[in-house]
């Protein structure tokens, strides 16, 4: 390892510093905004107990990409089945906001995203699980819903008026219970660095509403 080399990992490891300390500045606004004043939407897990994968078993462990916090609308007669979910998601595979994972012609293009997702349960097994007792270890139980459980779920992509959705749907007869016999969650996602200050509030829980509508 030469010179050049090594201060490329010190430079590396630099941003990823300055990337967690701003996705944690992020995370606090959004705490900060979901009070029940503010926005319909209370925080289920805070800035400092997001969900997340961490292992010390496998190096897949050591580096944290994906954050995820929890919401609850204040409407339970409406939505009291319902959880909302943003993941702060690092991972390749995403190019302006849209998956693109294996694409060949996008290699290179990847940009960081939030993720911004409505889980739905079935009703008598989501009331059956006080989300007040999930801890940052459960990440598993709302990271896999979005992205795996391929043969467990059933996939559309939908272009609505707002924006590009992806609907997740359980398929009959599948075996959910240890992800609360979740429904369906319907996501979209935000390139990272579209998401400032000013437009926060509009960005995370403006999404969330347009949400709540599909």
């Amino acid at each position: 390892m030469n010179l050049h080399t090594g201060n490329n990992i010190v430079n590396a490891v630099k941003v990823i510093r300055k990337t967690y300390e701003n996705i944690n500045k992020m995370m606090t606004a959004c705490q900060g905004l979901a009070d029940g004043s503010q926005t319909p939407y209370l925080m289920v897990t805070d800035a400092k107990r997001f969900l997340r994968y961490k292992s010390d078993r496998d190096l897949y462990g050591w580096l944290m990409s994906s954050f995820i916090l929890l919401y609850q609308h204040n409407n339970n007669e409406i939505h009291g089945n319902k959880i909302f979910g943003m993941d702060v998601n690092l991972e390749e595979g995403w190019v302006e906001g849209k998956p693109a994972w294996g694409r060949e012609d996008y290699e290179g293009k990847d940009s960081a995203v939030v993720c911004l997702a409505k889980y739905e349960y079935d009703d008598e097994e989501r009331l059956s699980i006080p989300i007040e007792n999930i801890s940052p270890a459960d990440h598993w139980k709302f990271y896999d819903p979005l992205y795996e459980l391929n043969d467990a779920m059933d996939e559309t992509e939908e272009q609505t008026q707002w924006g590009y959705i992806i609907r997740r749907t359980a398929k009959p007869g599948s075996e959910l219970s240890k992800y609360m016999n979740i429904k369906s969650v319907i996501y979209t996602a935000i390139p990272l660095i579209d998401i400032n200050a000013d437009n926060i509030n509009e960005m995370i829980f403006g999404t969330f509403d347009k949400l709540a509508e599909l």
